[in-house]
């Protein structure tokens, strides 16, 4: 099964990630990658540089960034293949992030 991690955190952030954090990340990342279950990891730009399609009503509309009323912000991204949930929360659990969320979900549809 594929499970989605997606990396939210409380504002937008300012800039990419320090190096020192990219260094940990990339050091887990390899942990992910060893383990055989890393398949796509990504970080986002800030949403000053994306849109959002509307889909309300017969209309779509076009919403340019930055979206500043988002209650959280997704950063980045891990897909894993896993055996179960559990293994996708417990890989989860030990990422190394300092402050944040991880959004586990896992993703429709057979690999």
């Amino acid at each position: 099964m594929r499970f989605v991690l997606l990396f939210r955190a409380e504002s937008e952030p300012e800039g990419p990630p320090s190096v020192e954090d990219l260094a940990v990340l990339a050091r887990y990342r390899g942990i992910l990658d060893d383990a055989g279950v890393l398949v796509a990891s990504g970080w986002l730009q800030p949403t000053s540089t994306g849109a959002v399609v509307d889909f309300s009503g017969p209309d779509r509309t076009i919403i340019d960034g930055p979206f500043e009323d988002l209650d959280s912000y997704v950063a980045g991204f891990w897909v894993l293949r896993c055996a179960t949930f559990d293994e996708a929360l417990d890989w989860a659990q030990q990422a190394p992030l300092a402050s944040g969320r991880i959004e586990v979900r896992q993703v429709e549809g057979e690999d």
